[in-house]
């Protein structure tokens, strides 16, 4: 049966926000609810390649948004990937004297769609060509923010790219929500509760959403990237693993 894959990308312009953990975790969970995935790093640190064990003897996704799509997917336990490239870090340039250089990765993607329900996509700390490619790409994004100034300016910025690729292209980027990670919750520091209050409040004015839930710090998440198992089946009864499920059902009610 053919698929018609959601394709979500996750994103923060401000790196150690958590949007690895964020990628593999929602992709653990979904496959977990039956869902066919496919998780694509398109980042050049491949943390998310790191994690997930994938083999370098396999095409990449350099080798994806620039239209090469032979023999880049590698079949997992419960999930399917394709890594990431150090060659990404060249792409920006190059993609530039493309004539539409936003629109590689959505190209690309196209003849996936019908083999997945998900395709999650794990982006740069960046806002170059790339990231630019992840939006244009997405049904829906989800940005990853800590309750910090550094990380809540990150989401600012990408705010503002968003804006400004909107006119370029001329529609709207469906932003599915905003995610707070690594929340410390015994108790929650009054200025991480000033920061997402800041945070709600920037989202409202343009249109936004936070996801109701958080993200706690849990080592179960950091421990399970480690160990190369999803966070449902090394630590099914932890925080991270309930704060991730109750993101996945919540992301799940928002893209239909």
């Amino acid at each position: 049966m053919a698929r018609n894959a959601r394709i979500i990308s996750i994103m923060n312009q401000k790196g150690g926000v958590g949007k690895t953990a964020t990628t593999l975790c929602l992709g653990d969970i979904l496959s977990g609810m039956g869902k066919k995935v496919l998780i694509i790093d398109l980042d050049q640190q491949m943390n998310t390649t790191s994690s997930l064990g994938l083999k370098q003897d396999y095409g990449s996704s350099f080798d994806l948004i620039t239209g090469k799509n032979k023999n880049i997917v590698q079949k997992l336990n419960k999930m399917d990937a394709i890594r990431g490239d150090l060659n990404l870090a060249h792409y920006e340039d190059e993609a530039k004297k493309t004539k539409n250089p936003f629109n590689l990765l959505a190209f690309s993607l196209e003849p996936l769609k019908k083999d997945y329900d998900f395709i999650i996509i794990d982006t740069p700390p960046a806002l170059g060509v790339t990231t630019m490619n992840a939006l244009v790409a997405a049904n829906g994004v989800v940005i990853v923010s800590q309750a910090m100034e550094y990380s809540i300016e990150g989401v600012k910025r990408l705010f503002e790219t968003i804006v400004e690729l909107e006119k370029r292209i001329g529609r709207r980027i469906p932003i599915t929500g905003v995610l707070i990670t690594m929340l410390e919750t015994n108790p929650t520091p009054v200025l991480d509760k000033q920061m997402i209050g800041h945070l709600k409040e920037m989202c409202e004015n343009l249109g936004y959403q936070l996801f109701p839930g958080c993200i706690r710090k849990n080592i179960s998440i950091r421990e399970s990237q480690l160990l190369k198992q999803g966070i449902a089946e090394y630590a099914p009864k932890s925080a991270g693993a309930k704060d991730y499920l109750a993101f996945a059902e919540e992301l799940l009610r928002r893209v239909k």
